[in-house]
């Protein structure tokens, strides 16, 4: 820490498991006292645990070993070039930041802020957690290892829904509403539906989708997680849908054929 104090430096390369001090105490102490330093983690503690902790103790990535260097000189590169662009762009870049700041974020959305006070409650400590800046990055730790991918845009409002596709070809099951890709690849045994296959007035939508979504979860979903488990406390027909799952989904949908239908239907001109 004392070289801290004498030198600037523009990114930190630290290991989660260290000899003489505790990487996640270093992190914390550097995004306390020096905001500024941009922290890259190195682990061979690949878990979503470790991962969701260090992205909000404010790492800017985290990267489990083995370490290919490519990759590691890549994202050293790209946040180099990016402290150099915030540097330039002065008291413009401090205002976008505050925007981006949890606690304005919070502040302007009054459903948020309930979803936030009710994390924050201490019945609920340990059972909920609230996942800022959601990326790429944060993504790829979520995807392989969460059960159900739940969805919830209103129709017709869904996007490619890629996320969604990433996490089936991991083995979770999606759980939405059927619009955009969902429509298409939903068979009733891949997965669960939120809501019916309908176009609705939206606060019609909304409440028809939140009844259809709880219930699913409490007579659907929960049972079927924790009923018909073998031995060895594998949920047996719980696997079945998740292979059901990554058998009809990953053949089908990938970002290949998102940008292709993208490109040939939308962007390219009509003859």
């Amino acid at each position: 820490m004392h070289l801290l104090e004498s030198q600037v430096f523009d990114l930190i390369i630290t290991d989660y498991k260290m000899q003489n001090i505790d990487g996640m105490r270093l992190l914390k102490t550097i995004n306390r006292q020096y905001p500024s330093i941009k922290v890259i983690m190195i682990t061979g503690f690949g878990s979503i645990e470790h991962a969701v902790e260090a992205m909000q103790a404010g790492a800017l990535n985290y990267i489990a070993k083995p370490v290919v260097p490519q990759k590691l000189l890549k994202i050293v590169e790209d946040s180099l070039s990016s402290t150099s662009s915030e540097t330039l762009q002065g008291d413009n870049h401090k205002v976008l930041e505050k925007m981006r700041h949890f606690h304005d974020m919070v502040g302007l959305s009054k459903p948020i802020q309930e979803v936030y006070r009710k994390v924050k409650k201490a019945e609920n400590g340990g059972r909920i957690v609230f996942l800022e800046d959601y990326d790429m990055n944060l993504a790829r730790y979520l995807v392989q290892g969460v059960d159900v991918w739940m969805n919830t845009p209103r129709r017709p409002n869904e996007a490619s829904g890629t996320s969604g596709m990433k996490a089936a070809l991991n083995g979770a099951l999606n759980f939405s509403v059927l619009d955009g890709w969902w429509r298409e690849a939903y068979n009733g045994d891949n997965g669960w539906a939120i809501g019916p296959d309908a176009d609705l007035d939206a606060d019609v939508q909304d409440e028809s989708d939140a009844e259809s979504l709880y219930t699913t979860l409490e007579k659907e979903i929960i049972p079927l997680y924790y009923s018909d488990r073998d031995a060895q406390d594998v949920p047996l027909k719980w696997v079945q849908r998740m292979k059901e799952s990554m058998r009809t989904i990953t053949p089908q949908f990938s970002t290949r054929r998102m940008l292709k239908e993208y490109v040939e239907k939308l962007y390219l001109p009509k003859k």
